[in-house]
């Protein structure tokens, strides 16, 4: 799912991706803007804001991008990669951890259950502040417990 501009660590079928935006400026501060009204709903609209970026940064990258109608799927996004379509479930970060790192979760927001390969093909992880994207295989995750 990868493209132009990108390293990568590679382990076997495993791949974590990173790609550094270029267009971080104005929408990255309106995401960090939105994260500081703090009123009821603002994690919801905090998802909503890197769902936003997420279709810009692919459509950017050249990738074919499908949301699925309402919030029933466990995946965010289909994007098409050419011979393949990878459903895609966008997570983000707004601040870092006292120690400097970020932390998403490969579980959803309502029920705490892990993703699994039959809801998921990657998770795009999104560090606003550092407009930094990860991509990692859902079965990066088949290890962690």
């Amino acid at each position: 799912m990868r493209k132009k501009r990108t390293a990568g660590e590679s382990k076997g079928d495993e791949e974590v991706g990173c790609h550094q935006g270029e267009a971080g400026g104005r929408v990255r501060e309106a995401i960090l803007k939105t994260a500081r009204y703090g009123d009821k709903g603002w994690r919801k609209r905090l998802g909503e804001a890197a769902e936003s970026a997420f279709l810009a940064k692919a459509i950017q990258m050249g990738f074919g991008v499908s949301k699925p109608w309402g919030d029933s799927d466990r995946y965010d996004f289909v994007v098409d990669a050419g011979g393949r379509l990878w459903r895609v479930q966008v997570k983000s970060a707004y601040s870092s951890t006292k120690e400097g790192g970020y932390t998403v979760h490969a579980f959803g927001n309502e029920n705490r259950d892990p993703y699994t390969a039959a809801d998921v093909d990657v998770l795009v992880a999104y560090l606003v502040p550092e407009d930094a994207w990860y991509v990692v295989p859902i079965a990066a995750f088949n290890r962690i417990k």
